[in-house]
């Protein structure tokens, strides 16, 4: 007999687009970087140089290959009232037992944090990252979190714009 697998509910991926323009700027700072420190600072030396255009190269096709990587396999899948995140693997919560709301900032990367306490009276924070979505899905994605569990309380400014729809991801300075 075969087991069937269940379907998630609902599925949000990445905005393609905010993925490329978003480790824009990195690929560009470390290009500055490689032309300004292979040879001391002798850029026309540096031009001159194929090693300096093939590890270039190498540069943005890394580059690439990760946000190919991101755009393919990067999502969110609401399964009944459970929330997987498959942002650095795949990290379930429970909807039900979040309590709260709030941003998140970290060095890398500003994420969502969902509040929960665990049976041993623990508060601990279920992340999604929200700097790769567009506003529409990530409106999207705080409407079906507060439909499963309408007690979350919204603690902060960004969650409530992220809930009206009116956040927009900022990218290259805009």
């Amino acid at each position: 007999m075969k087991t069937q697998k269940t379907l998630p509910d609902k599925i949000f991926r990445v905005d393609k687009k905010i993925v490329f323009k978003s480790t824009l700027p990195w690929a560009i700072v470390m290009s500055i970087c490689l032309l300004l420190l292979m040879h001391n600072f002798r850029i026309m030396t540096t031009l001159k140089n194929q090693e300096f255009w093939i590890v270039l190269l190498v540069l943005w096709v890394v580059k690439l290959m990760l946000d190919v990587w991101t755009i393919l396999y990067d999502r969110i899948e609401f399964k009944d009232s459970t929330i997987i995140s498959y942002f650095n693997g795949a990290k379930s919560g429970e909807i039900l037992d979040f309590v709260s709301v709030k941003q998140k900032k970290t060095p890398y990367t500003n994420y969502l944090g969902f509040d929960y306490k665990e049976p041993k009276g623990i508060f601990v924070r279920y992340l999604i990252p929200y700097g790769h979505f567009n506003s529409k899905d990530l409106q999207a994605i705080m409407k079906e979190i507060l439909r499963i569990n309408p007690n979350i309380k919204v603690e902060d400014d960004l969650a409530r714009l992220i809930l009206e729809g009116t956040y927009r991801t900022k990218i290259l300075g805009q």
